[in-house]
């Protein structure tokens, strides 16, 4: 049996001088990918038995590949997810096979110290491997979460920082929620612990933050008091709600200003600030640099 280790794993990743403009990113916890392509043609896919000490998560785009794990074969399509945990055994898959496919792998220090001893019952098992159907909207929603995380690590270089722990768990938990509705028919939501709380808090600033930069707004939609919502995140993530909101609210500043020919006005206006003097002021505050120049770079 060939064992792979996920450092080897993040080191073949980051040798081909990758960048997240590639939507790719890697290093020594976690790895994410928004659309490799998986050929049954390369050496990776033809060595075999194979044993690599992360957990996986893809989700298939287009294509389809039929992968053994565990002496099982698995035909994935488009619209499939495949779980695999770090003690699953994977064989040689057919030459033929040829896929483009979403997730992320990390390592197994990494996703414990992730979900602790409240891990969701399908991750329990060292080698759990789980086949699940998952809807357009679905799709969409972990596709965010991964976006979400490659974006992030041009800002947060620590690969151990509490932000992508919180990230991890949610997404866990999301997942766990998908399998919960394929077992039963219904989706049933896992009690949010504080770090799933924290978590879905700084998904959604991404989300709904051009409209919506009051605190009060995000603990309304979260069943939580602003007091105690920020408390959680301060305490999770160890910034500010305020800093999340301003980070978010930046991000999506800078997207209109590199994709939109709008004038500053009118972006200015979009974004619900009460003059142009208090937009520009407030970019640059937190870039150092004026919207006029980042939209010439």
């Amino acid at each position: 049996m060939r064992f792979v280790s996920f450092e080897d794993i993040s080191q073949a990743v980051q040798s081909n001088n990758i960048t997240p403009a590639d939507h790719v990113v890697a290093n020594c916890n976690f790895i994410i990918t928004l659309g490799s392509k998986l050929s049954g043609n390369s050496d990776f896919m033809q060595a075999t038995p194979n044993r690599m000490h992360c957990l996986k998560v893809l989700i298939i785009k287009s294509g389809s590949i039929c992968p053994v794990v565990n002496m099982q074969e698995y035909r994935l399509e488009a619209g499939d997810l495949i779980y695999m945990n770090w003690g699953a055994v994977t064989d040689a898959v057919s030459r033929k096979d040829y896929a483009v496919v979403q997730g992320f792998a990390i390592t197994e220090e990494f996703a414990r110290s992730v979900l602790g001893v409240q891990r969701p019952l399908i991750f329990r098992n060292a080698t759990q491997t789980l086949k699940l159907s998952v809807t357009m909207h679905e799709q969409q929603i972990l596709h965010n979460y991964l976006a979400i995380i490659l974006n992030l690590t041009t800002i947060v270089r620590d690969p151990d920082s509490n932000i992508y722990k919180c990230l991890f768990a949610s997404l866990f938990f999301f997942i766990q929620t998908i399998y919960n509705r394929d077992a039963n028919g219904d989706v049933k939501l896992e009690s949010s612990s504080k770090s799933h709380l924290a978590a879905l808090f700084t998904l959604m600033t991404y989300e709904h933050s051009k409209k919506r930069t009051k605190l009060e707004y995000y603990a309304a939609q979260l069943c939580v008091t602003p007091h105690y919502l920020s408390t959680v995140v301060k305490e999770e993530t160890g910034e500010t709600a305020k800093t999340w909101l301003d980070r978010a609210l930046i991000h999506n500043i800078k997207l209109e200003l590199a994709y939109s020919n709008k004038p500053l006005k009118n972006i200015a206006y979009d974004f619900g600030f009460e003059s142009l003097s208090t937009f520009c002021k407030f970019f640059k505050r937190h870039t150092g640099i004026t919207a006029n120049t980042y939209r010439k770079k």
